[in-house]
């Protein structure tokens, strides 16, 4: 009696089983659930996965100072990575802003780096690199130095001047370092074009703590200027200073090794 009563329990639990399972299937919300699963996997086959949108061009446009090939190298590395234990090179996943960062950090003539996706499977990368103000040398090796005073790159101890002031080092510097404040280098690019634009050229600079020394070309005077005074009115003076002794009445003046600048009144040597 007990075993029937048994067998009866279990079967009438298997024939709940089977209703609740025929419920499940017939319920609307698990179909709906089944159908957004199954569209949400074609999506992400599509967009992940699917040859549409894997990458197979890259562009690279303001590349002056650094290659071409490298930056579009990284960004291959950068590309590809595995999602789900399957390998893609999409562009919808790609991470641009990592790679602009990594493009920044191992290139340091850049200054501003964009990634820009262009449908259906290229990428555009547009690069700002630092534009030259100045040079900075230590003995016969020379760097190209931006508007922050940042040595970025080695160059030729020509290839800037005379268009560009030339600064003298104590030291030779890593690149990245910063030789000059950004504001010395602007008093410097001023006095520099000021005197420019009245045919003298200024051989070098040599920024010190207290004063900024300039090496004239012809005759080699050295001329101190102060970074507390206003570089124009210095410019002014010194202009007075050499037409002066080039003036017929200065006769036969031994010619001067030095002029100060830095102070109200001109010391001359």
């Amino acid at each position: 009696m007990k075993s029937k009563t048994k067998r009866q329990y279990y079967q009438a639990k298997k024939r709940g089983y089977g209703r609740k399972r025929k419920l499940i299937f017939r319920s609307r919300f698990f179909w709906c659930f089944v159908l957004a699963a199954v569209i949400g996997a074609g999506f992400v086959y599509f967009f992940v996965f699917s040859p549409v949108f894997q990458l197979k061009d890259i562009k690279v446009s303001g590349a002056s100072y650094v290659s071409a090939s490298e930056v579009e190298n990284l960004i291959i590395g950068q590309s590809e990575r595995n999602i789900l234990f399957f390998p893609t090179k999409s562009i919808i996943v790609f991470n641009s802003r990592k790679a602009e960062a990594m493009i920044l950090e191992n290139f340091l003539p850049v200054e501003r780096a964009q990634i820009k996706r262009q449908f259906f499977n290229k990428l555009a990368v547009i690069l700002t690199e630092r534009k030259t103000e100045a040079a900075a040398c230590f003995a016969e090796d020379c760097f190209l130095t931006d508007a922050s005073g940042i040595v970025f790159r080695s160059a030729d101890r020509e290839e800037v001047f005379p268009n560009k002031p030339r600064l003298i080092l104590d030291n030779l510097p890593e690149l990245g370092a910063v030789v000059i404040s950004g504001e010395n280098l602007v008093f410097v690019s001023d006095i520099f074009g000021r005197l420019k634009q009245r045919n003298i050229l200024i051989e070098e600079f040599a920024v010190m703590e207290s004063k900024i020394g300039a090496k004239i070309s012809e005759g080699g005077l050295v001329v101190y200027f102060s970074t507390q005074k206003d570089s124009e009115l210095q410019v002014q003076d010194l202009i007075l200073v050499l037409e002066d002794q080039s003036s017929p009445d200065a006769g036969h003046q031994r010619a001067e090794e030095y002029i100060d600048l830095r102070f109200d009144k001109i010391f001359l040597k």
